[in-house]
Formats: C-alpha cells, sequence, structure tokens
C-alpha cells in the first residue's frame, strides 16, 4: 500500500504459497458502521451499509469499548441490546466486574435510558439539520454532493431510530 498525493494505491501480490487455496481477495478500507473515512480518503460513501454508528461514546464503559458493536440498524433504526447495556452502565455506574443486564433491569430503568437515546438522537437529528441549512448555500467543494448524500443517509438512519423508540 502506497499514499501518493492524496491517492492510495493497493498493490496485490498473489499467493507467496503457490497453492490452489482459493481464498478472495477483498479490501477493506476501515471501520464499516463509521464511514467518514471513506469520504474524506477515498472521495466516496457506501450507500448499502446495514449498520451505522451510534454515535455513542462513554469513556470507562465496556459496553462501548469497541465502537463496531456501538451501532444502529439503518433499515429500521432497531437499537441492539449493547447500545441499550452502554447506555444502562452510564446511568448506573456500577462498580466491580463488568454487569450482565437483564431484561428486568432494562424494562425498570427503560424511561432513563430512552431519555438518553431520544436526547441523543434529537441532538443528531438537529446538527444534521444544520448542517444541511449551510449545504444548501454552499457550492464550494469537489465533494459537496456526496457530503449531501451522507447527510441525507443519516438523517434517514436516525430519523428510523427516533421512530423505532
Amino acid at each position: 500500500i502506497t499514499h501518493d498525493g492524496g491517492s492510495i494505491n493497493f498493490v496485490y501480490k498473489g499467493n507467496d504459497n503457490n497453492d490452489e487455496d482459493n481464498k478472495n481477495l477483498y479490501i477493506t478500507y476501515g471501520q464499516p458502521s463509521n464511514p467518514h473515512r471513506f469520504l474524506a480518503i477515498f472521495g466516496f460513501v457506501p450507500n448499502d451499509m446495514t449498520h451505522v454508528w451510534s454515535h455513542l461514546a462513554y469513556p470507562d464503559n465496556p459496553f462501548s469499548a469497541d465502537a463496531s458493536k456501538m451501532v444502529v440498524r439503518a433499515s429500521d433504526g432497531m437499537v441492539p441490546k449493547i447500545v441499550w447495556d452502554a447506555i444502562l452502565f452510564a446511568l448506573l455506574q456500577p462498580q466491580g466486574e463488568t454487569p450482565v443486564f437483564t431484561e428486568e433491569q432494562h424494562t425498570k430503568y427503560k424511561k432513563f435510558t430512552s431519555n438518553v437515546l431520544k436526547t441523543h438522537v434529537t441532538t443528531l437529528l438537529d446538527e444534521l439539520a444544520a448542517l444541511r441549512l449551510k449545504m444548501d448555500t454552499t457550492t464550494d467543494g469537489e465533494r459537496m454532493d456526496l457530503i449531501r448524500q451522507h447527510n441525507e443517509f443519516l438523517t434517514t438512519v436516525f430519523s428510523r431510530v427516533r421512530d423505532h423508540l
């Protein structure tokens, strides 16, 4: 892999073992649920993402340590249990070993965890709307169309999350 003045070059050298292992060649561009790198470095945004990063990050929270799991489903806005666990952990701040939160605990604190997530999603949607207004007055930038598309995609996904709550 080399980097030439804004371009990334990939070179496949083949199988060094000279055997017929039939392994497929694939390229990964980084974290698939957070495509900002795609846009900034490679100049494109995938339009077939199944999951999108929730934009929730909690320091010292074992449930949110792996950002690739802190996602929402793009198709319907479903929020997985690990995201709810991270929010509940942040609210309760348990000491000692990492707890295994039960359905009963989630039900007990649902009003509070839902409020945290609703506030978070509303803030994200407000930020996306404000950025959309700025983009409407901006014509500069070679990737402005891609930025608009990505903004719309995120707005759609987080609107689904809001509607799912």
